[in-house]
């Protein structure tokens, strides 16, 4: 992306990492942290196809198909199999007499 525009780009970005320390012998008002910078060394190559692949996405009249690793998949297909089911004469009882 920024190296089609002419942008010098690294391979290497930077992970902080900021830890609380919990072997001071109080608080006093005061955070105190470990701080430790990681490098890593990537590669952006995939970028500009995924951006394309997420703007046709976005831009086509149908959802994609659910994945069984994607959490708001999984919980609509439960919200889906609730609301599709009989309701049960016991639950609205319950649920009647918790109101």
């Amino acid at each position: 992306m920024g190296t089609e525009r002419g942008f010098p780009v690294s391979d290497v970005g930077y992970f902080l990492c900021c830890n609380g320390k919990k072997d001071l012998p109080a608080f006093q008002g005061k955070l105190e942290f470990d701080v430790t910078i990681f490098p890593y060394k990537g590669s952006d190559s995939w970028i500009d196809a995924k951006l394309h692949e997420i703007k046709d996405c976005l831009s086509s009249s149908q959802p994609p198909e659910p994945h069984q690793t994607c959490n708001q998949c999984r919980y609509r297909r439960l919200v889906d199999d609730v609301i599709r089911q009989e309701p049960d004469e016991e639950w609205i009882v319950a649920a009647t007499m918790r109101q």
